[in-house]
């Protein structure tokens, strides 16, 4: 059994985080042509120190966010998580050939809008980060909201690779 230490967040319950969490939001939408019946985004935790994800075969946390092909709008997600860094995972990175990509700090006790992941039309993730333009638009999705969103702070990190568990 994976254990995985991130939760999603129904959008009604998003309105604080707890002093030793974090709550993180992300977009994800699809404009170009996806092959499958739904598109997935996910976010691996992060350890700076080791340059690597934090994951093993017995736990794993990472924020997985899902779409309809058929879905053009933009569809928020929100998750509750250990504060540190989140990065692409090794599955789905905007250019697998890079060998830095995008991490991304929530910290505790705080909202954090990471960004909206696009599947555009060139067959490639695009992060767009329009804040504050977008903070009407998360209001809106998390009318219950008491706390501040502020934008992720980012830092380049090493290109996550994936691990094998075999038995």
């Amino acid at each position: 059994m994976l254990l995985n230490n991130v939760d999603a967040i129904p959008h009604a319950k998003v309105i604080n985080p707890k002093q030793d969490r974090g709550i993180a939001i992300v977009g994800v939408a699809v404009e170009g042509v996806w092959n499958y019946p739904r598109f997935s985004l996910s976010l691996d935790e992060y350890s700076l120190e080791k340059q690597a994800i934090t994951g093993n075969c017995w736990r794993f946390n990472r924020m997985s966010a899902s779409v309809s092909k058929e879905t053009n709008s933009l569809q928020y997600f929100a998750f509750d998580l250990a504060p540190g860094y989140y990065t692409y995972s090794p599955f789905n990175l905007p250019n697998p050939h890079s060998e830095q990509v995008q991490g991304f700090h929530v910290p505790a006790g705080q909202i954090t809008y990471i960004g909206n992941f696009i599947y555009t039309e060139n067959k490639s993730i695009e992060l767009r980060r329009n804040y504050p333009g977008i903070e009407a638009e998360l209001k809106q999705a998390y009318p219950n909201i008491k706390s501040t969103v502020e934008l992720a702070e980012t830092v380049l990190v090493k290109r996550p690779h994936l691990f094998l568990c075999t038995p």
